[in-house]
């Protein structure tokens, strides 16, 4: 998936298993189509279809990099044209982010 390919791999067995199994964080449950259709692109490369989850999906992508210390390219990051700022909120990690309006509504 697009979380191996961003590192992952290198994880320890007990890293892996723990963000398998995130139902906190990683896991989303959503329609089979739409699992299907993302299979392990990232938000630069696959958005919902639903234009109203667009930077819910994106924050929750970059949320999860964060707290597991996976890379967030500037070209990742440009792909939408906005603002993201993540920040340390304590005990977790908090993204904010600022889509343009047609980023938010394009078609990914």
């Amino acid at each position: 998936g697009a979380a191996w390919d961003m590192g992952a791999a290198r994880w320890s067995a007990q890293l892996r298993q723990r963000f398998a199994n995130d139902t906190d964080y990683n896991l989303l449950a959503v329609d089979g189509g739409a699992n299907q259709d993302k299979g392990d692109r990232t938000p630069g490369q696959w958005l919902p279809p639903n234009s109203a989850y667009r930077c819910f999906y994106v924050a929750k992508f970059l949320m999860v990099a964060s707290r597991y210390g996976l890379p967030i390219t500037r070209a990742l990051l440009r792909r939408w044209g906005g603002d993201v700022v993540l920040e340390d909120a304590g005990p977790g990690v908090r993204a904010v982010v600022t889509l343009p309006a047609a980023a938010a509504t394009a078609s990914g």
